[in-house]
């Protein structure tokens, strides 16, 4: 069941990009916070925030988003003075492999129909964005090494500098992976509690905190930002930061749903009172999002956070299970508008921006749930081709570079092509075992998913290739959020 909407206001979230129409629903003026009663798959936030009374810098990377360094890909001006001339440099670059996961590093990279500063501008991306390399030797034209990328899932191609630097981008690897258990046995011989990091296969097993909490790795992977679960009941959660064993560790208060901005600089959560979103920098400054609710997720420049919350301006408090939507929330405008209801919940942005997949809830129909796409710009959501409706509960995600997606369907975990061809069935389900919550990994070589048992409670965190080889799990024992870190290498 489809809300009617009207389009209302234009507004461009980035250069060079085709300009994003945000949609307001007519009702959304005046969507209170009334109770959270969403099936989200959130932490419970209790009353009583406190940001940084008494803590420290939090420890964020130390680049503020304000100053992120921009790039240019206008060669550096010859010196006045005459100068003996110089040989042209040996090439610098070595091919990639297509397929490569890059990330970019700075703000206002231009990418470009051809290697040259006087090619067409293609778009504008920002620093945390990632791309896929189509391969084949880098051009050195005009000062500047150019790599030939793609950007899905609609295959924007074209070319970036890496810079005089070239640090404008780097090669993506994957690191290890945290996830928190209740009886593992590589925390203790008898089973430990705790929440540790081990390698893709398993191997080398660490303690990080003798806690139980969701882990979160910065872009980066330089810091692991912690949604430390209550000991009792009745106990909140509690965020915090740390370096990547455990140590360093900083308080941030009360909150829980935490989510790194694309570039490492921000964090946003849920705590205050009432609960609602707060955004916090390296110099430890909060900012109160004019949204509540759950699921915040960055979009991949930054500039919008799609959150799911309330979508019922005329109920009155309190309501039992009220229909939710995905709303997008700008921080630098203090803006919140509706882009989809009707049960709408789960925001997965497209690599590109361009799309928000998400499932819905709506029990009208033989099949409660359904799992359907609808551009950012605005419009009528949409079934994703290839993707079946079990999607909505089985997870959804795009890869890195968006030129592939993986689902959870009714036999398994799938590995698609992002226009929903090419079909692999890559980890199957088992009896009352379900594979399900695909995560690929930060090369976009792997599938992180879940082995869920249907039976109980208990959830065990595998490993597969994108091809469906060398299923693996990650711990002798159940483990839960388990997330994959990511390791930025040079480009050489």
């Amino acid at each position: 069941m489809t809300p009617t909407t009207e389009p209302r206001e234009r507004r461009s979230t980035r250069t060079g990009r085709m300009t994003v129409w945000i949609r307001t629903h007519p009702r959304a003026a005046g969507v209170g916070v009334l109770v959270i009663a969403l099936a989200l798959t959130g932490v419970a936030v209790t009353l009583g925030w406190t940001v940084f009374a008494s803590t420290p810098q939090v420890g964020l990377p130390a680049t503020p988003a304000s100053s992120s360094p921009t790039a240019t890909d206008a060669p550096a001006p010859a010196p006045s003075h005459t100068a003996e001339p110089t040989p042209e440099p040996t090439p610098r670059a070595t091919a990639l492999e297509p397929g490569t996961v890059l990330r970019v590093m700075v703000n206002s990279l231009r990418m470009r129909a051809s290697p040259s500063v006087a090619g067409e501008l293609v778009d504008t991306l920002n620093a945390g964005e990632t791309l896929g390399a189509i391969g084949g030797q880098p051009v050195e034209a005009d000062g500047n090494v150019w790599y030939e990328v793609r950007q899905g899932p609609t295959e924007r191609t074209g070319w970036v500098s890496s810079g005089d630097a070239r640090d404008w981008l780097t090669i993506v690897r994957n690191g290890r992976l945290a996830f928190y258990c209740v009886s593992c046995p590589e925390i203790s011989p008898g089973g430990g509690v705790g929440t540790m990091t081990v390698e893709p296969d398993g191997s080398d097993p660490q303690l990080v905190l003798d806690r139980i909490a969701s882990p979160i790795w910065s872009p980066d992977g330089t810091r692991l930002a912690l949604v430390v679960h209550g000991q009792l009941a009745d106990e909140p959660s509690r965020l915090m930061l740390a370096a990547p064993d455990g140590s360093d560790p900083t308080d941030l208060g009360i909150g829980g749903q935490a989510a790194w901005s694309p570039d490492g600089t921000r964090l946003v959560f849920v705590g205050g009172t009432p609960p609602g979103f707060q955004l916090i920098d390296e110099a430890g400054n909060t900012t109160t999002l004019p949204a509540a609710g759950g699921e915040p997720t960055w979009s991949p420049d930054g500039l919008l956070i799609a959150v799911t919350g309330i979508d019922c301006p005329n109920c009155e408090a309190p309501v039992i299970d009220p229909p939710s939507g995905i709303f997008l929330v700008s921080p630098a405008e203090g803006t919140r508008e509706l882009l989809v209801g009707g049960g709408a919940y789960g925001p997965v942005w497209s690599p590109d921006g361009e799309t928000v997949a998400f499932s819905r809830l709506d029990y009208e129909g033989d099949y409660p749930w359904s799992f359907l796409r609808v551009p950012t710009v605005g419009g009528e959501p949409e079934p994703m081709p290839g993707v079946p409706e079990e999607a909505a509960l089985g997870g959804f995600a795009w890869s890195p570079d968006g030129s592939r997606i993986a689902f959870g369907g009714p036999d398994g975990i799938v590995v698609a092509n992002a226009d929903g061809t090419e079909l692999r069935l890559v980890a199957a389900n088992d009896g009352d075992l379900a594979a399900r919550n695909p995560r690929w990994s930060p090369d976009g070589k792997l599938i992180l998913y879940d082995v869920v048992a249907t039976l109980g409670d208990a959830i065990y965190p595998w490993i597969v290739g994108a091809d469906g080889t060398d299923p693996h799990a990650l711990a002798a024992a159940a483990g839960y959020q388990a997330d994959w870190q990511a390791i930025l290498e040079p480009l050489q």
